[in-house]
């Protein structure tokens, strides 16, 4: 027997789990799981206190009457009570992260437009130290380094150049990291998906067994 393990982190992850297709709606859920005729039925397992007081039977078949708790389960909710148990962990949507090398190249050639080393662009103690640690990482990390908008906006504002920085981008791009500069997103861990697979030796024996 063969096996696989899947980490389950959002809720596009939970709703493929229980209907094959990640943007399913509550009634295709609900078929697929009233249908339960393929190799990927959703089975409940494990005992225990926990269990018993979820009302789970092991090796019974997820119906669509259960989705609700199943959800709720995988969001760290207690299904009878609707206690948040486990807090989800969450960060910035990606879209609201940009590339930090146009960004920075905008500051360090305006900056030599004007005859100046970009450091003498950021007056203070805070100032200064922002742009130098993120002077810092963009020389470390390079084109792969994607940094959130609002880190972006402060660094430029304090510069003095918000319209240098916003320009080194797409307006499409830009917009797109304003719109979702607040959203954040699941990044922990849900639950995960086990998938056992039989040796063909195993299945053929499994169909072929009589029954008593």
């Amino acid at each position: 027997m063969a096996g696989n393990v899947t980490t389950i982190r959002n809720a596009g992850q939970v709703t493929y789990r229980l209907a094959g297709d990640a943007e399913a709606s509550a009634d295709q859920v609900a078929y697929r799981l009233g249908e339960q005729a393929d190799s990927r039925e959703v089975f409940w397992i494990g005992d225990g206190a926990t269990a018993s007081v979820l009302g789970v039977v092991p090796g019974a078949s997820v119906t669509p009457g259960d989705e609700v708790r199943v959800r709720a389960l995988l969001d760290g909710v207690n299904p009878a009570t609707g206690e948040q148990l486990v807090k989800p962990k969450q960060a910035m949507a990606e879209s609201a992260k940009l590339a930090a090398v146009p960004a920075y190249d905008a500051i360090v050639t305006a900056a030599a437009e004007r005859g100046l080393d970009a450091g003498q662009l950021f007056v203070g103690p805070y100032a200064q130290k922002r742009w130098a640690d993120f002077q810092r990482q963009v020389q470390a990390k390079g084109d792969a380094w994607r940094v959130p908008l609002n880190r972006l906006e402060a660094i430029a504002s304090d510069a003095g150049m918000g319209r240098q920085v916003q320009g080194a981008y797409s307006a499409k791009v830009w917009a797109a990291a304003q719109a979702t500069k607040d959203v954040r997103v699941d990044v922990g861990t849900k639950g995960y998906d086990v998938g056992l697979t039989l040796s063909k030796r195993a299945s053929l024996a499994l169909v072929m067994e009589a029954e008593p």
